[in-house]
């Protein structure tokens, strides 16, 4: 069983269209190795890696679409190990404005 805990820093909870959002997210002693590390809007077909950053901590940066719908959406983000076992999700609520 995969296994681990999450520590996300620099999350905004509330983010304006056509403005940049980034985050910073360490796993933490995870019990398999890290393939890569994921972000979902849940609810939406909308799926992206983060970029590693070092040895278990990853980094996403991005603008947010001028024409992205307002309002609260829920965030996943989990890391999948290298036998493609995906492990614990942690969830993040989100409003666009």
């Amino acid at each position: 069983m995969f296994n681990y805990s999450i520590d996300i820093k620099d999350v905004p909870q509330v983010i304006k269209r056509g403005r940049k959002a980034e985050a910073t997210v360490s796993i933490i002693n995870p019990t398999k190795k890290i393939q890569y590390c994921a972000v979902r809007i849940k609810g939406y077909n909308i799926q992206k890696n983060l970029n590693a950053k070092g040895d278990n901590s990853f980094f996403i940066s991005g603008g947010i679409p001028i024409i992205a719908p307002k309002g609260k959406y829920t965030v996943e983000i989990f890391a999948v190990s290298e036998d493609g076992e995906k492990g614990p999700v942690r969830e993040l609520n989100i409003e666009i404005i």
